[in-house]
């Protein structure tokens, strides 16, 4: 077994539509070939992360580093194969779940935008008053909006 081993069903899999995407994926081939297994079966090597594909692969980190990404395909078979390899390093397990709570975080402000835009929206509708510009609301108005309407209400 090879750290190759263990992604290349994903590299098989992977259909970049982005020559970039080839890129990473091409780079990301590369240097699990240059990792191995010591005996004790953990992952030898350089480190390996978003960050370090994206330099040897010569491209901007800030294409596959956060979601909503422009190589978001090639940001999903990185994680994936870091998910993979992180049960044999220790230092890649890191690396993936930094990653992995990058994108809850962005998951759960995109659910407080959500709601809070709810409780505007209510609050506006309850007292017919229209933030000015129209449509555009302030951390203030979402927080008198909240103080205003009863849970019950939500």
């Amino acid at each position: 077994m090879t750290p190759l081993s263990l992604v290349e069903d994903l590299l098989a899999k992977f259909e970049p539509v982005d020559p970039r995407e080839e890129k990473f994926a091409q780079t990301l081939r590369e240097l699990l070939e240059k990792r191995k297994f010591d005996d004790k079966g953990k992952l030898t090597g350089p480190t390996l992360n978003l960050t370090v594909i994206a330099h040897h692969a010569g491209l901007k980190l800030k294409l596959v580093s956060h979601e909503g990404c422009a190589l978001p395909a090639a940001r999903e078979l990185l994680l994936a194969a870091m998910e993979r390899l992180s049960e044999y390093s220790l230092q890649v397990k890191c690396d993936f779940l930094d990653q992995e709570v990058k994108r809850l975080r962005a998951r759960l402000d995109r659910y407080d935008s959500i709601y809070a835009n709810r409780v505007v929206q209510l609050h506006k509708k309850k007292t017919q008053i229209e933030p000015t510009p129209a449509n555009k609301y302030t951390p203030d108005d979402v927080r008198m909006a909240a103080q205003v309407l009863p849970m019950d209400e939500l």
